[in-house]
């Protein structure tokens, strides 16, 4: 059994964790859907340095018993968070900005995801791209003939930990932007 990694106080990206998500491969074929979320690891927080080294160091662990050795270009679970840019503008992505470290991690079936006191979350908008919470991750091994070799993280379980500043765009309310309209009458004119 794989090893369980508990990342505390990880900031959530891109998270997929009530409906999967539905990505294509490089020959532009469907995957099978996925649940997902990027975590973010501050590299200023001392436990966030120490669970990346130890991800690393099961991680080569891991790669040693499958191949014999570490392959010397192996894939890891995470990468520095200036990697997570804009493919048109190369501008760092909002969340990424300090020096951090992102972790992909997916599932094929659906995480359990829970509040502080462990009842279950049912709504997704409790927990957001921007949110803190602590994730559980699992290690497993790959080899792929174009991508190489490498170790990717299993997504389990997630509990929201707080709040926090929401990634993306802000929502327009519609009280900010529009007035009540009175009934009318069919024989009214309606200005658009």
């Amino acid at each position: 059994m794989a090893k369980k990694f508990v990342l505390k106080g990880a900031r959530l990206a891109y998270p997929f964790l009530f409906k999967p998500r539905v990505s294509k491969n490089e020959a532009g074929v469907e995957k099978e859907p996925e649940y997902a979320a990027v975590l973010i690891l501050d590299k200023a927080n001392k436990a966030h340095t120490a669970v990346i080294a130890e991800i690393e160091a099961e991680a080569k662990k891991m790669a040693a018993e499958k191949w014999g050795k570490a392959p010397a270009k192996l894939k890891m679970p995470f990468r520095d968070g200036d990697t997570y840019s804009d493919d048109e503008t190369g501008e760092i992505k909002k969340g990424f900005e300090k020096p951090c470290w992102g972790i992909n991690a997916k599932c094929q079936s659906k995480p359990d995801v829970v509040h502080r006191d462990m009842s279950p979350i049912t709504d997704p908008n409790v927990v957001y791209g921007g949110c803190y919470c602590n994730v559980v991750v699992q290690l497993y091994p790959w080899e792929h003939k174009t991508n190489g070799k490498g170790v990717s993280a299993n997504l389990g379980a997630v509990q929201f930990v707080k709040d926090g500043e929401r990634f993306g765009r802000e929502q327009v309310k519609a009280a900010d932007v529009f007035e009540a309209i009175e009934e009318e009458d069919e024989d009214d004119d309606i200005n658009i």
